[in-house]
């Protein structure tokens, strides 16, 4: 398959991630504050649990069926090249299985922060790396060895890493002392799931704004630029490889905050202490970024892919460190926050771009589309974290 036909595919799949994200930020992302807050009564905390990742199952259950059943009526609606058609299903098929699989992972890692299992944590982390390396190498990559099946091959390696990594951590729960068994499920008297949709409705709403200036103003014009394919694998380096311990890291600062009743403005210091040096690792390996993304991803055009990545490296810096703070209102339970800062970003910064663009004052290329991007999150960023200030101000 020529690499323009892969990326074609692949960046197809960037609505079914998009759709996923809000709900997984729904219903995952305030899980933290909610387990957090039966942490110490084990019996409690159980319950929660398995009440929790059986609303996960169910709902990415039911969406993932959906997906499935109606695969090909979503692709005619995305206007995909006839010739990619059915190349097109088979992967957002396979990546929809993923993404399943992977959600079920993303509650049981929860699970291991809450209980500050971190050397498990740290193990699944390994596992997690050396085995995607090793898939895509099999599978994705111009090695002579592999077999290159293209876009279908990373969809395939996402399901054999998720698979065994929850194979992994439900091992490592039971052997902790946590069963979890949907035979114990039970909704009756269960008052926490009020408040759970409480947090989780903010939460969902604010990624689902988010999500939205996001399809109008980048992935559309990507798509009329015809770079939509650059973009989501650029992304995909960025978000599997350079931010995999960041967002870990994020997990474990939830895990304090919900915990402890927040946390306090040393403890945030280290965490974003922690997260530079993270970065300062990024600096230290980006000579090696073109190879990597050549040969371990499979991409002939690295270095299109490479230039942009490095556009948007310095963004993703101040998004590494946001990442901290995010963090730690998931923790607390200030998903309004997460709210606020996302309305006035995407409402002021992107429909002034949105009007530019109408009005023909903004004319978009990948080079400009990428900076506006990073413009995005550094606002972001900025009120983010005037609302943390704030709140240190009046105590949280």
């Amino acid at each position: 398959m020529p690499d323009s036909w892969a990326l074609s595919i692949a960046a197809q799949v960037a609505w079914l991630n998009i759709g996923y994200e809000v709900i997984s930020e729904a219903l995952i992302l305030p899980l933290a504050f909610i387990l957090g807050q039966a942490i110490l009564n084990p019996l409690e905390f159980q319950k929660r649990a398995i009440s929790s990742l059986g609303v996960i199952v169910l709902v990415y259950g039911i969406v993932t069926i959906f997906v499935m059943l109606f695969t090909p009526q979503l692709v005619a609606g995305m206007q995909q090249s006839n010739s990619l058609i059915q190349d097109t299903i088979d992967y957002i098929r396979l990546e929809t299985v993923a993404i399943f699989i992977s959600s079920v992972y993303t509650v049981l890692n929860l699970l291991l922060v809450l209980h500050s299992k971190y050397k498990a944590l740290y193990s699944l982390l390994i596992i997690q790396s050396a085995l995607t390396v090793i898939s895509d190498s099999v599978l994705v990559s111009q090695l002579p060895f592999s077999y290159q099946l293209g876009v279908n091959g990373i969809a395939i390696t996402n399901i054999l890493v998720n698979s065994l990594l929850v194979i992994v951590a439900f091992q490592v729960l039971k052997y902790n002392g946590m069963k979890l068994s949907f035979k114990e499920l039970r909704f009756k008297n269960q008052t926490w799931l009020k408040l759970w949709f409480k947090v989780g409705s903010k939460s969902g709403l604010e990624s689902l704004v988010r999500n939205t200036a996001f399809v109008v103003m980048i992935l559309q014009l990507m798509n009329q630029l015809q770079q939509s394919g650059t973009f989501w694998v650029a992304n995909g380096f960025i978000w599997g490889w350079l931010l995999l311990p960041v967002m870990t890291l994020g997990q474990v600062v939830k895990r304090e905050a919900a915990t402890s009743n927040g946390l306090s403005e040393s403890r945030v210091t280290s965490y974003l202490i922690i997260t530079f040096g993270v970065v300062v690792l990024w600096l230290l390996t980006m000579p090696f970024w073109e190879e990597f993304i050549h040969t371990v991803m499979g991409i002939k055009d690295s270095t299109s892919i490479t230039h942009l990545v490095l556009i948007m490296i310095g963004f993703y810096v101040v998004f590494a460190l946001n990442n901290v703070i995010d963090s730690y209102f998931y923790g607390i339970g200030r998903t309004d926050l997460m709210l606020y800062q996302s309305l006035i970003v995407n409402t002021l910064f992107y429909g002034a771009a949105f009007i530019g663009y109408q009005q023909g004052w903004f004319i978009p290329s990948l080079n400009k589309v990428a900076i506006m991007f990073g413009l995005g999150i550094t606002l972001d960023a900025v009120i983010t974290w005037a609302l943390y200030r704030m709140i240190r101000k009046q105590g949280q």
